[in-house]
């Protein structure tokens, strides 16, 4: 699985693991949030599940590489750092989270664009059930595109 792969998968999973903020959302008319961090909790997840990997620096460069549209360039997150391959590594985990960031942002914005299809076919708000399976169902395939 190349990361761009799991990078969509992880802003699925992470979509999911939100889901019951976001069909709360939709269900009340409003655009659940693009920003990960605006969720509670999502900060949290986001480090804890994204940015607190571990890469080897084979894996570390293979990963700049392949996600160099999302590469982070805060020096901040390593500035003091010595050891070349310390910077390295904590680049990779950051532009990993930067990706999967990137890429829950989509997700968010496809959900919130086909709900509101669903919303103006119907005629009104769809049901939470209803919503909760858009949500599932976009999900799902978004981790597969």
């Amino acid at each position: 699985m190349t990361y761009t792969a799991k990078a969509k998968s992880d802003a699925a999973e992470t979509v999911l693991q939100f889901i019951d903020p976001v069909v709360e959302w939709l269900a009340d008319g409003y655009e659940p949030p693009f920003n990960l961090f605006e969720y509670d909790g999502g900060d949290r997840w986001h480090h804890e599940t994204h940015t607190g990997r571990d890469y080897s620096l084979l894996e570390a460069a293979q990963l700049l590489d392949e996600l160099r549209d999302h590469e982070e360039t805060d020096s901040g997150l390593w500035d003091g750092e010595r050891n070349a391959k310390v910077v390295i590594r904590t680049m990779a985990a950051y532009t990993y989270g930067n990706t999967v960031l990137s890429h829950f942002e989509t997700l968010i914005e496809r959900i919130a664009g086909r709900a509101a299809e669903l919303t103006e076919d119907l005629g009104d708000t769809p049901s939470a059930e209803t919503l909760r399976t858009l949500v599932q169902t976009e999900c799902n395939s978004f981790a597969t595109s």
